[in-house]
C-alpha cells in the first residue's frame, strides 16, 4: 500500500498532497475523532480547501486509490470510489485516544 502511495505522490505532485498521521500518537486524537477513524489504513480524500469528498478504509485495490487520486488531481468534486471499505487493522477504543497534555513522541512519529 505504501508503495502505491509513493508512486501516486511522485506522479501527481504538485496537484495532490499526501499527509500521513500516526494514529497511535495521542497528538492526532482530534483528527482521528473528526474523521471517524476506526481502522487503518483510513484515507480521507479532500479538495483544495480541505473539504472531505470521500473516504476509503482498509486494504484496497490499487485501482481504488488511483481512481480517487486521479479524480482529485483533475479537480473533480465527485470521486469514483466515494465510500469503499476493505480489510482493516482496528484501533484502540476511543477512550484510549484522549489527547494527553504532553503528546507522546517516538522516533517514527509524523510531526
Amino acid at each position: 500500500m505504501l508503495c502505491a502511495l509513493v508512486y501516486f505522490n511522485n506522479l501527481l505532485l504538485p496537484q495532490v498532497n499526501f499527509v500521513m498521521l500516526n494514529v497511535d500518537n495521542s497528538k492526532w486524537a482530534p483528527e482521528v475523532q473528526e474523521y471517524g477513524v476506526q481502522g487503518i489504513p483510513h484515507f480521507v480524500f479532500m479538495d483544495g480547501s480541505g473539504t472531505p469528498l470521500a473516504a476509503a478504509v482498509g486494504r484496497l485495490p490499487r485501482e481504488v486509490l488511483q481512481g480517487n487520486v486521479s479524480a482529485l488531481a483533475a479537480g473533480q468534486q465527485q470521486l469514483p470510489y466515494a465510500a469503499v471499505r476493505g480489510q482493516t487493522s482496528s484501533l484502540a477504543p476511543p477512550s484510549s485516544m484522549v489527547a494527553s497534555p504532553q503528546p507522546v513522541t517516538a522516533p517514527r512519529d509524523h510531526v
